[in-house]
Protein backbone atom coordinates (compact mmCIF):
# COMPACT_ATOMS: atom_id res chain seq x y z
CA UNK A 1 0.00 0.00 0.00
CA UNK A 2 1.36 3.40 -0.97
CA UNK A 3 0.46 6.46 1.08
CA UNK A 4 1.66 9.93 1.90
CA UNK A 5 2.75 10.22 5.54
CA UNK A 6 1.02 12.97 7.53
CA UNK A 7 1.89 14.87 10.66
CA UNK A 8 -0.05 14.43 13.89
CA UNK A 9 -1.54 17.91 13.35
CA UNK A 10 -2.79 16.98 9.85
CA UNK A 11 -4.38 13.81 11.21
CA UNK A 12 -6.16 15.76 13.97
CA UNK A 13 -7.59 18.18 11.41
CA UNK A 14 -8.82 15.33 9.23
CA UNK A 15 -10.41 13.58 12.20
CA UNK A 16 -12.32 16.75 12.92
CA UNK A 17 -11.19 17.47 16.47
CA UNK A 18 -13.10 20.37 17.96
CA UNK A 19 -11.02 23.49 18.54
CA UNK A 20 -10.06 24.63 22.03
CA UNK A 21 -11.92 27.74 23.27
CA UNK A 22 -15.46 29.07 23.29
CA UNK A 23 -18.18 27.11 21.49
CA UNK A 24 -21.97 26.92 21.15
CA UNK A 25 -23.81 23.84 22.40
CA UNK A 26 -27.23 22.22 22.49
CA UNK A 27 -28.24 19.49 24.93
CA UNK A 28 -29.42 16.58 22.77
CA UNK A 29 -29.99 14.21 25.66
CA UNK A 30 -29.69 14.21 29.44
CA UNK A 31 -29.91 11.18 31.69
CA UNK A 32 -29.95 10.73 35.46
CA UNK A 33 -27.18 8.26 36.26
CA UNK A 34 -24.93 7.07 39.06
CA UNK A 35 -21.13 7.49 38.97
CA UNK A 36 -18.71 4.61 39.56
CA UNK A 37 -18.35 5.89 43.14
CA UNK A 38 -22.13 5.78 43.65
CA UNK A 39 -22.77 9.54 43.44
CA UNK A 40 -25.75 11.04 41.61
CA UNK A 41 -24.70 12.17 38.15
CA UNK A 42 -26.17 13.93 35.12
CA UNK A 43 -24.93 12.48 31.81
CA UNK A 44 -25.18 15.00 28.96
CA UNK A 45 -24.97 14.35 25.21
CA UNK A 46 -24.03 17.69 23.63
CA UNK A 47 -24.01 18.91 20.03
CA UNK A 48 -21.11 21.37 19.69
CA UNK A 49 -20.28 24.10 17.17
CA UNK A 50 -16.74 25.34 17.81
CA UNK A 51 -15.23 28.73 16.95
CA UNK A 52 -14.09 27.42 13.54
CA UNK A 53 -17.61 26.29 12.64
CA UNK A 54 -16.80 22.60 13.05
CA UNK A 55 -19.57 20.43 14.51
CA UNK A 56 -19.08 17.58 16.91
CA UNK A 57 -20.50 15.69 19.85
CA UNK A 58 -19.24 15.62 23.40
CA UNK A 59 -20.45 13.84 26.49
CA UNK A 60 -20.21 15.59 29.82
CA UNK A 61 -20.74 13.99 33.21
CA UNK A 62 -21.74 16.30 36.06
CA UNK A 63 -21.52 14.61 39.43
CA UNK A 64 -23.32 15.91 42.50
CA UNK A 65 -20.08 17.11 44.10
CA UNK A 66 -19.33 19.46 41.14
CA UNK A 67 -21.82 22.15 42.17
CA UNK A 68 -19.81 24.81 40.34
CA UNK A 69 -20.20 23.02 36.99
CA UNK A 70 -23.91 22.35 37.52
CA UNK A 71 -24.71 25.95 38.39
CA UNK A 72 -22.62 27.20 35.43
CA UNK A 73 -24.52 24.84 33.09
CA UNK A 74 -27.87 26.06 34.39
CA UNK A 75 -26.83 29.72 34.09
CA UNK A 76 -25.56 29.06 30.54
CA UNK A 77 -28.96 27.71 29.44
CA UNK A 78 -31.02 30.26 31.38
CA UNK A 79 -32.41 27.80 33.93
CA UNK A 80 -30.71 29.02 37.12
CA UNK A 81 -33.95 28.53 39.07
CA UNK A 82 -33.53 24.74 38.80
CA UNK A 83 -30.39 24.97 40.94
CA UNK A 84 -32.30 26.87 43.63
CA UNK A 85 -34.98 24.15 43.66
CA UNK A 86 -32.39 21.43 44.30
CA UNK A 87 -33.70 19.23 41.47
CA UNK A 88 -32.74 19.02 37.81
CA UNK A 89 -35.09 16.83 35.80
CA UNK A 90 -33.36 15.86 32.53
CA UNK A 91 -36.51 16.61 30.51
CA UNK A 92 -36.28 20.25 31.65
CA UNK A 93 -32.88 20.79 30.00
CA UNK A 94 -33.05 18.70 26.80
CA UNK A 95 -33.07 21.04 23.81
CA UNK A 96 -31.57 23.94 25.75
CA UNK A 97 -28.53 25.71 24.35
CA UNK A 98 -25.78 28.07 25.37
CA UNK A 99 -22.02 28.58 25.30
CA UNK A 100 -19.20 26.57 26.84
CA UNK A 101 -15.43 26.40 26.87
CA UNK A 102 -13.64 23.45 25.28
CA UNK A 103 -10.30 22.26 26.62
CA UNK A 104 -8.08 19.64 25.00
CA UNK A 105 -7.21 16.82 27.40
CA UNK A 106 -3.76 15.48 26.56
CA UNK A 107 -3.19 11.75 26.84
CA UNK A 108 -0.42 9.61 25.37
CA UNK A 109 -2.48 6.48 26.01
CA UNK A 110 -5.77 7.62 24.43
CA UNK A 111 -4.71 10.59 22.29
CA UNK A 112 -5.79 14.20 22.69
CA UNK A 113 -9.53 14.68 23.20
CA UNK A 114 -11.77 17.72 23.52
CA UNK A 115 -13.65 18.03 26.82
CA UNK A 116 -16.03 20.51 28.42
CA UNK A 117 -13.90 22.74 30.64
CA UNK A 118 -16.79 24.90 31.84
CA UNK A 119 -20.09 26.44 30.82
CA UNK A 120 -20.36 30.18 30.18
CA UNK A 121 -23.13 32.02 32.00
CA UNK A 122 -25.51 34.09 29.87
CA UNK A 123 -24.85 36.95 32.30
CA UNK A 124 -21.14 36.86 31.38
CA UNK A 125 -21.96 36.95 27.68
CA UNK A 126 -24.27 39.94 28.13
CA UNK A 127 -21.78 41.84 30.30
CA UNK A 128 -19.02 41.28 27.72
CA UNK A 129 -21.17 42.59 24.87
CA UNK A 130 -20.06 45.90 23.42
CA UNK A 131 -22.03 48.99 24.32
CA UNK A 132 -24.04 50.31 21.38
CA UNK A 133 -22.64 53.52 19.92
CA UNK A 134 -24.11 56.73 21.31
CA UNK A 135 -26.58 58.49 19.07
CA UNK A 136 -25.45 61.82 17.68
CA UNK A 137 -27.77 64.40 19.28
CA UNK A 138 -27.38 66.67 16.24
CA UNK A 139 -28.57 64.02 13.78
CA UNK A 140 -31.77 65.00 11.97
CA UNK A 141 -34.08 61.99 11.68
CA UNK A 142 -36.52 63.99 9.50
CA UNK A 143 -34.44 63.91 6.33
Amino acid sequence: MRFTPKTEEQLKQEMGMLAEGEADFEILDAIDAVSKKGSPMLKLNLQIWDKTGRQGRLFDYIVESFHWKLIHLLKAIGKHELYESGLVNPIDIIGCSGKLEIAIKKSEQYGDKPTVKDYISRDEILSDAAEPPALDADFDFNI
